[in-house]
């Protein structure tokens, strides 16, 4: 909240409702709900967002997820949290779907990168590791049928004392 992001309200009927009311009127909704998403079958256990110029069709998110002390990541890295970003550039029908959706920028590593300088912008990070080649480079298209791309690189942003857990 500090790096000036909202924390996302849940998705209910009133919810979407005023999601759409304000798109379409283009007024700020800065707690707007954002989709969930799911990593080690768990649904994100904080979900944030950052709208652009008062626009809801436009935000940047940022979801969290906890992760269980005795999980190790690939090459035995322990975190406490784990987070995927994305950033909405326009609304429109999903390819697959045919539903109204948000449509997400593919350069997620950009919007990583996005989420890493708003956090250090406030907080007092500890160490700030980019780990390269933690997973191949990829792209693909998401669920919503919008191409995306990585360099597979993951970063670990240490905000407590000495480095990770």
């Amino acid at each position: 909240r500090k790096a000036g992001w909202d924390l996302a309200d849940p998705i209910t009927i009133k919810t979407a409702l005023t999601t759409i009311r304000a798109t379409l009127l283009k007024r700020s909704y800065e707690n707007a709900p954002v989709s969930d998403l799911y990593v080690f079958g768990k649904k994100q256990d904080l979900a944030f967002q950052k709208e652009v110029d008062g626009n809801p069709a436009k935000r940047h998110h940022v979801r969290f997820w906890r992760i269980p002390k005795d999980i190790y990541l690939p090459g035995g890295h322990n975190v406490d949290w784990v987070a995927a970003a994305t950033y909405d550039d326009a609304v429109g029908l999903s390819r697959f779907t045919l539903q109204i959706t948000h449509s997400i920028d593919g350069d997620v590593d950009a919007e990583r990168d996005f989420v890493v300088q708003t956090i250090k912008r406030v907080h007092r990070t500890k160490q700030v590791q980019k780990i390269e080649g933690f997973f191949p480079k990829y792209s693909h298209r998401n669920g919503g049928g919008d191409a995306f791309f990585t360099d597979g690189s993951m970063v670990v942003v240490d905000l407590k004392k000495g480095l990770l857990r």
